[in-house]
């Protein structure tokens, strides 16, 4: 079955599996949505009580999270490396991501940097649970299937 074309990328058939790459940018858009509105919640309320610090900690956190769901979402794309190695190196490169945004953060800017490892903790959990949600609903590939075989079909 082909994807349809009316309605985007992300659409498709009644019954039709989305393919990995489709399931990954889904993953990204819902987290985007809730990590980013939770992060600009925390960061507006402390904002506005005048813990301009720990605002600047969350906004941090939430920047290092949504890019590194970023980085996973375009290796995902790349249709030449295996799924595997995607997952993989996907998971470690958002270590890395997460890590050097902190490490450059907590050296450049002046901020609470308890509030940056609680707020980076609660919304990388928001973002775990947010994909588990997506990809429990979305349809998408099992394990069992190779996901470059979907993509063909």
């Amino acid at each position: 079955m082909a994807q349809s074309h009316k309605g985007g990328f992300l659409r498709r058939q009644p019954g039709q599996q989305r393919t990995v790459c489709q399931l990954f940018l889904l993953v990204f858009v819902w987290t985007l949505v809730c990590v980013g509105g939770a992060g600009g919640i925390g960061a507006g309320i402390f904002a506005a009580i005048g813990e301009s610090q720990t605002a600047l900690a969350i906004v941090v956190s939430a920047a290092a999270v949504l890019r590194s769901g970023l980085i996973t979402t375009v290796a995902a794309a790349i249709d030449v490396i295996p799924g595997v190695v995607v997952a993989v190196a996907g998971y470690l490169v958002k270590i890395v991501v997460i890590v050097g945004c902190v490490a450059l953060a907590l050296n450049s800017l002046e901020m609470n940097g308890r509030a940056l490892v609680i707020s980076l903790i609660v919304l990388e959990i928001v973002s775990l649970i947010t994909m588990s949600v997506v990809v429990v609903r979305g349809e998408g590939p099992g394990l069992d299937v190779s996901d470059r075989d979907i993509g063909e079909n």
